[in-house]
């Protein structure tokens, strides 16, 4: 059933066309299937989710996040919808401080679970009235990746996992954006700072597929020749590149559909503290793929011979030297993470003019495993 649902996909917005034939559906006929916004809506929409005011600057936003977080720390169920009543505090340009009313929520998974994590990660929900015209315009629904634990370690982690993503949007704009934040969270009861931390907002996915002149849409049990080609190259090359083997197209696991007005399926990529470039402690990649280490780069298809690979890495060739540059010049960071760091991306580059690790990459040591 999955793989029909994605092919009806194909040729319609939204689907539901067959419901107008059936002669017992008369108040679907009356009202037919809903009608594909039109170009310009598209990219009225494409424009605004471009314009975020979050993500046109680099440096870091400081705030502080007011909220009672004795029992936010509490929910840990990762289907709780409960939300949480919390405070945005920010100076504005002209240095004076300026509030704006949250809701806020627990969300994730392996975070939430078993307390993997003694900090939440946490969803700000805005009303857009009450943002409009400050760095949070547009937004209603905002992920915040917190540090997990109170240690420098988790801390540098935020900075890795921004970088990684400043990383994908230098490749392609068909990827998250993100703003790397200075939190300090205040105790609503005490009015007391708990803690400051670094974060990271990450770009909604309806903006991500609003730039891509799309929605998103929930179809699972797809394979690669469902999607846009082009597109799932351009996902499972990064993949590797960051040494990333948790994900999944079928599943939907760390991967999200943009559908298109012409039925197009876009896989895009997210969440990359399991990747080799991020480099957490805690990332290890499923024994089920023969690597022990996401240091190790692993293709997981679709399997091509270099000559076919040669458009979708070209975007590395070109932006060498601007990615090296994020990694040498980016304050935060370990100096033994810096350096090996930068070894690790040499050897993917070195890998891009030798013949031979090229044939191995992709073709000779390519490794679909499904249900992985």
């Amino acid at each position: 059933m999955g793989l029909n649902v994605i092919r009806s996909a194909r040729s319609a917005w939204v689907i539901g066309a067959m419901l107008i034939a059936a002669p017992v559906a008369v108040a679907q006929e009356e009202k037919g299937p809903k009608e594909p916004p039109t170009p310009e809506k598209i990219a009225e929409w494409k424009k605004d989710a471009e314009a975020r005011a979050l993500f046109q600057s680099k440096s870091q936003l400081e705030l502080q996040l007011v909220g009672n977080y004795k029992v936010i720390s509490k929910d840990r169920d990762t289907l709780s919808t409960k939300e949480y009543w919390g405070e945005v505090r920010m100076k504005d340009s002209t240095g004076a401080e300026v509030k704006y009313p949250v809701q806020l929520r627990t969300r994730g998974h392996y975070r939430l679970a078993n307390r993997n994590c003694s900090f939440v990660p946490l969803r700000l929900d805005f009303k857009k009235g009450e943002v409009k015209g400050t760095v949070f315009d547009g937004h209603d629904k905002l992920k915040l990746v917190t540090h997990c634990q109170s240690n420098a370690r988790y801390d540098e982690y935020m900075i890795r996992e921004w970088l990684a993503y400043e990383v994908h949007n230098l490749i392609t704009p068909r990827s998250h954006r993100a703003r790397l934040a200075k939190v300090t969270y205040v105790d609503s009861a005490t009015g007391n700072p708990i803690e400051t931390r670094n974060g990271v907002f990450l770009e909604h996915e309806d903006d991500v597929a609003k730039r891509m002149e799309g929605e998103v849409i929930e179809i699972r049990r797809a394979l690669f020749d469902d999607v846009d080609h082009d597109q799932i190259m351009e996902v499972a090359t990064w993949q590797a590149f960051v040494g990333g083997t948790d994900w999944s197209l079928a599943a939907l696991h760390n991967i999200r559909l943009v559908r298109q007005p012409n039925g197009n399926l876009l896989p895009i990529a997210y969440d990359l503290d399991f990747t080799g470039l991020v480099g957490t402690h805690y990332a290890t990649p499923d024994p089920r793929l023969g690597i022990r280490s996401v240091k190790e780069r692993l293709y997981r298809g679709p399997c091509k011979e270099p000559e076919a690979m040669a458009k979708y890495l070209q975007p590395y060739r070109e932006k060498k030297d601007a990615i090296l540059a994020l990694y040498k010049d980016t304050p935060g960071l370990d100096g033994r993470y810096r350096t090996d760091t930068q070894n690790w991306l040499n050897q993917w580059f070195k890998m891009l003019d030798n013949p031979r690790e090229l044939k191995w990459m992709f073709v000779e040591n390519c490794k679909v495993v499904p249900g992985v």
